[in-house]
């Protein structure tokens, strides 16, 4: 194994090897790694962390904890200020609320005699 070159306290970039639902893996130089845990990354509730980071995506991360075995990390970033932090995953937009006015309901008021006499046909024949 390499030499160990970091330290707790410590904010580097790393590459987001891997997500699962309990946090991501981050790969730092290919050869060292942590884990970057859910309750880590924000102190609001996260429910999808693919809105944090992605997959072969960079990510900057402060060191919490190093395991002096294996040197495997533990890694946080709700601690990296805000202006060190890299731009994340590019969200979703929103769709638009659509007014009222603007939605066609003519083919729905055109059924909806003929979903009526269905409707009374079958319970009459359930009758």
């Amino acid at each position: 194994m390499a030499n160990f070159e970091y330290n707790i306290g410590d904010i580097i970039v790393g590459t987001v090897k891997e997500i699962r639902p309990y946090g991501a893996i981050i790969s730092f130089n290919d050869e060292f790694e942590g884990l970057l845990h859910i309750s880590e990354i924000s102190d609001r509730y996260v429910s999808d962390i693919n809105y944090f980071c992605e997959v072969n995506k960079n990510i900057a991360v402060k060191i919490i904890d190093i395991n002096e075995f294996n040197n495997f990390m533990r890694l946080s970033l709700k601690k990296v200020p805000v202006n060190q932090r890299l731009p994340g995953p590019k969200r979703k937009k929103m769709k638009e609320n659509i007014k009222l006015e603007e939605i066609d309901f003519t083919p729905l008021a055109e059924a909806l005699p003929r979903w009526i006499e269905e409707f009374k046909k079958r319970k009459e024949e359930n009758d």
